[in-house]
């Protein structure tokens, strides 16, 4: 995706706007401060969220197991975005109903904060953007704590994410709604397609 070449057709200029901060929060977490990768167990807080919904897609296309909290209304998009497991907040406890993380990401804070070191496995990594409250438990779990940052020099942030773009050549793309953003013209891999580094013409896959 390069948005320096214009917005994307597909997209209305808000919609393109609101790529860059809600897709870097998430590459920041997922990618600079927790690598997620095959093999990953991963738990997504708000994954309907502008956050939320790039980072379920970043570690799915990685190859991570990814389970995600959202309302019920909210369960077939999340899923629809590569979520493997979905855990509706409004009507389960995802503290008593998954366990095991390697990696949390929390956009939320708060009791979901708090509730989210039960899940991870001992030595696992709770990567947490700028949420509060915030209470820092690593010890007593046995876990590591890290704080996602947003680089603000794009430059720079935009050098970390194309070293790590490169590896997958022009395969890249992104939902965001109904839409599918390529990084190029010609091929794209998309929402829900195999893990194995195939890729089909952007579009071609409706999510």
């Amino acid at each position: 995706m390069n948005l320096e070449n214009g917005d994307p057709a597909s997209l209305s200029l808000t919609d393109a706007a609101a790529i860059p901060l809600g897709g870097l929060s998430a590459w920041a977490a997922l990618v600079s401060s927790a690598p997620v990768g095959p093999g990953i167990k991963v738990l997504v807080h708000a994954g309907a969220g502008g956050v939320g919904s790039m980072a379920i897609q970043l570690a799915d296309h990685r190859g991570a197991y990814v389970a995600t909290t959202c309302s019920t209304a909210n369960i077939e998009f999340v899923k629809s975005l590569g979520a493997d497991q979905a855990i509706a907040y409004d009507r389960d406890d995802f503290a008593r109903t998954v366990s095991g993380f390697d990696i949390v990401f929390d956009t939320l804070g708060g009791e979901a904060h708090r509730k989210s070191y039960l899940v991870l496995r001992k030595g696992g990594t709770m990567v947490s953007l700028v949420a509060a409250p915030f209470e820092n438990q690593a010890e007593a779990y046995g876990v590591t704590v890290k704080i996602a940052q947003v680089l603000p020099d794009l430059d720079r942030a935009r050098g970390h994410c194309r070293s790590d773009l490169d590896q997958y050549g022009d395969c890249v793309c992104l939902r965001v709604g109904r839409h599918y953003i390529p990084n190029s013209g010609r091929s794209a891999v998309v929402s829900g397609a195999p893990r194995s580094g195939r890729s089909t013409a952007c579009g071609e896959g409706a999510g």
